[in-house]
């Protein structure tokens, strides 16, 4: 298990990506909390992504409620992350989905748990992608 403090102003998937290929990190699951600036948020339709922009209350950052997703290493050396987020907007104003993009603020706290199997075999659907 490796701990991970993504910074203010990171884009969490760039900056953990950047992370898993930075300490040769195979495939695993991620889980975080912490906070974002703003969040593109989507749900999938069966084909592709109905994105939304959650943007805060003036003064206050999104609550990241719960990050939690997987990650792993493609044949040709490329990461795959795949995220999903659970937002606090206002008190009892959630949102939840696939995070497209979002930006940082004031910090992310993950840690990313590194699989014992080879993850490409297990989704391989993500492989050639």
């Amino acid at each position: 298990m490796l701990a991970v403090k993504v910074p203010e102003g990171a884009d969490p998937a760039e900056y953990l990506s950047s992370i898993i290929k930075e300490k040769s990190l195979k495939g695993g699951a991620i889980v975080g909390i912490g906070g974002f600036r703003w969040a593109k948020v989507g749900i999938y339709t069966g084909r592709d992504y109905d994105v939304e922009l959650v943007l805060p209350q003036e003064d206050h950052v999104l609550e990241v409620a719960s990050l939690m997703g997987n990650y792993l290493l493609r044949p040709d050396g490329k990461v795959s992350v795949h995220l999903h987020v659970t937002l606090g907007k206002d008190f009892g104003e959630v949102y939840a989905g696939h995070l497209v993009k979002a930006e940082v603020s004031p910090f992310l706290e993950v840690f990313l748990l590194e699989a014992s199997n080879d993850l490409t075999e297990v989704f391989n659907h993500r492989v050639s992608k």
